[in-house]
């Protein structure tokens, strides 16, 4: 039992309670592939994941139940399409990697695709993701059926059941349970495989149980769809422009982009970069993320054109990605093109220190003295933008200065900060050399 002290109007209470009950909820998801008709020259089989997200406390489990149906054109495929379902084991089974992992099971009338034959959502340029591992028991049953009647449909089922703990489930994780491989008939295939999940009917059972407490999962169908997609290219593309416009680059080959960056305190924007979106007739949407959180979400349009848009980098080495979108087969569906990326980091800082008597004329002893400090691309650190060291036993002045936010500003442009470090009267002891570090 847990227990919280507070003071209301001067009162102390306290608070007393129980441990919180949190709910679950569980996702089955297959995988959404758009693949190139110039990636399918010879016969290939394509592997998609099927996935168990999940939300709630860590729990244990001993009953897995997936069951779906799919369908297909006439000459779609090339043979019967098998399912391996994971067996639990640690550590996992390799799952979908680049290249391609052949896999097989127990009831597969189809032989294997060769590693190099093999197309997925990690050849596609996603990330490879082994099978969910187990929590320490041996599955009792498994069975990993697809019955294929050969004339655009097929049913898929795949049961992993054990007498104790199976498998473990964490709040907010991402399981891959089992991969369906299909067999594509070549070369020149379009069109598309819809992957359901069948809730009605006999043997139609998508779940998971301890034993005690079943979870109904949310169901997310999926497809493999043989599609031109638009990818980012010579054609469709975006220039990413520092705002300073000291330097810019075209995604349509992909490069890194360093900027020049001007401290917001000092009234700069940052590392601002503009991007221009160019895009052909046939994209309808695109978007732009980063791995710094920025996320335009899908942006529709209508090409040929362009679009605007401003990112503000929040450290070096931002990757910035924009995807173009087209309509898929069925005139609804996004179908996303390969992405091009582009990589932000800063211009190098640079400084200099320069001595007046604040009308540009030299520094005189008793006369009044000015330095001043020009820093370029300086980014704080514990906000300090650099540290100015002064000559030993200099009266009056701190060694080092530092240059805050707080130091006066002179003036701004293209990146560069010119600040009063020092106006007052020239002191003897002042006498020597000055250097800046920490920039």
């Amino acid at each position: 039992m847990g227990k919280r002290i507070l003071f209301i109007a001067g009162v102390l209470v306290a608070a007393f309670w129980h441990g919180l009950v949190y709910a679950q909820s569980v996702t089955f998801q297959v995988e959404e592939l758009t693949i190139p008709p110039s990636q399918i020259t010879t016969t290939k089989c394509v592997q998609v994941g099927i996935f168990m997200n999940y939300s709630g406390p860590s729990a244990t489990w001993g009953h897995l139940e997936i069951s779906l149906d799919y369908t297909y054109p006439a000459g779609f495929l090339s043979g019967t399409p098998f399912v391996n379902v994971t067996d639990f084991s640690t550590p996992p089974e390799t799952g979908l990697t680049n290249p391609g992992s052949p896999m097989t099971n127990s009831s597969a009338s189809s032989t294997p695709c060769a590693a190099a034959d093999i197309i997925n959502s990690a050849t596609l340029g996603g990330a490879s993701v082994d099978f969910m591992a187990g929590a320490g028991g041996t599955p009792a049953i498994v069975t990993e059926t697809i019955t294929d009647g050969g004339a655009g449909s097929g049913t898929v089922d795949v049961t992993s059941l054990s007498f104790g703990s199976l498998f473990t489930t964490n709040d907010g994780e991402s399981y891959l349970v089992a991969v369906i491989e299909y067999p594509l008939a070549a070369p020149g295939v379009t069109g598309q495989i819809d992957i359901t999940f069948r809730n009605s009917g006999p043997l139609s059972d998508n779940f998971i149980s301890d034993g005690v407490t079943t979870l109904d999962p949310a169901l997310d169908d999926g497809f493999i769809q043989i599609f031109q997609v638009e990818s980012c290219s010579s054609t469709n593309f975006a220039v990413f422009d520092d705002a300073v416009g000291t330097n810019s680059v075209n995604t349509a080959t992909g490069s890194t982009l360093n900027i020049d960056y001007l401290d917001p305190s000092w009234g700069g924007p940052g590392g601002e970069i503009d991007i221009t979106v160019n895009y052909g007739a046939n994209v309808v949407a695109y978007q732009i993320t980063g791995d710094d959180g920025f996320d335009t979400g899908i942006v529709s349009v209508t090409g040929p054109g362009s679009s605007g848009e401003t990112v503000n980098p929040t450290n070096t080495s931002t990757i910035y990605t924009v995807t173009y979108f087209t309509l898929g087969l069925d005139g609804i569906t996004l179908a996303p093109g390969t992405p091009c990326t582009v990589t932000s980091g800063w211009n190098p800082p640079a400084c200099t220190l320069n001595w007046d008597d604040g009308s540009g004329s030299p520094a005189e002893m008793g006369g009044n003295g000015v330095l001043t400090a020009t820093l370029s691309n300086s980014t704080p650190i514990a906000g300090i933008y650099a540290n100015i060291d002064v000559p030993d036993g200099a009266v009056g002045l701190a060694d080092p200065i530092e240059i805050t936010a707080a130091t006066t500003l002179l003036g701004t442009s293209d990146g560069t900060a010119t600040l009063e470090v020092i106006n007052q009267a020239v002191d003897v002891s002042w006498l020597g050399n000055y250097s800046i570090t920490d920039v």
